[in-house]
């Protein structure tokens, strides 16, 4: 019997080191795809970029979200009131 438990912590074990390795592998391949900026510079453009594109994005939406308010009876007062508390 002790042997049967020896055998189903081996079992359990092998489980577990391949399941890690395949992890392994996997976070191993991401980092392969999404290599770092070499130069510090070309970081803050990237961060810049990405900057620009979240302003817009809120632009985009707050149009929408005016366009909604138009559309949407008694959503004016509620976004007017809302507004005004910020």
């Amino acid at each position: 019997m002790r042997l049967a438990q020896i055998d189903e912590a081996i079992a359990r074990l092998m489980t577990e080191r391949r399941t890690l390795k395949t992890q392994l592998e996997a976070d191993l391949a991401a980092l392969r795809a999404t290599p770092l900026p070499d130069d510090p510079r070309a970081y803050k453009a990237a961060l810049k970029a990405r900057e620009a594109q979240i302003r817009e994005r809120e632009r985009r939406y707050r149009a929408e979200l005016r366009v909604l308010e138009t559309r949407i009876k008694g959503l004016q007062s509620e976004a007017k009131t809302l507004r005004a508390q910020r």
